[in-house]
């Protein structure tokens, strides 16, 4: 009786869903806000300017490792000195990506209360819409201040 043997080898190719959508303006985008307190998921202090995105533009089998620093953060594209800029009503702002929105979509950034009224002033809006979002490395932007 002869044994054959057949042996596979698979290579996972896992991309990340972000770095597509850099520098690629997002129009009739929106954005709320919250209470942005503790650690992002990117595992880095919220500071009460920063911007939350989509789960999906994370990846998936991103590791934890430590930055420049020294600190333990998410090594995760979207982790990686990046902002998202956005264009609402005639005004233009840039805040760092530190967190995580597990119910936005790409086109819906959720950000700290404080940078939602850099751009809307009246919180009872709520949605802010109609806005144009893009994805950017901070050092290509001039990042706002809340």
């Amino acid at each position: 009786m002869k044994v054959f043997v057949l042996c596979v080898l698979a290579t996972v190719v896992v991309s990340d869903n972000f770095t597509p959508k850099l520098n690629n303006p997002i129009t009739g985008g929106e954005f709320t806000y919250y209470d942005a307190s503790g650690s992002g998921a990117c595992g880095l202090p919220l500071t009460g300017c920063n911007a939350a995105v989509s789960a999906s533009l994370f990846t998936p089998t991103s590791t934890w490792g430590p930055n420049a620093q020294g600190v333990y953060v998410l090594q995760d594209p979207v982790c990686e000195d990046k902002c998202v800029k956005i264009q609402y009503n005639g005004k233009t702002a840039s805040f760092p990506i530190t967190d995580k929105c597990p119910g936005c979509d790409a086109n819906h950034v959720d950000l700290a209360t404080k940078a939602f009224t850099v751009l809307e002033p009246n919180t009872a809006v709520g949605v802010a819409k109609d806005a144009t979002i893009t994805y950017v490395d901070c050092s290509s932007t001039t990042v706002s201040t809340c």
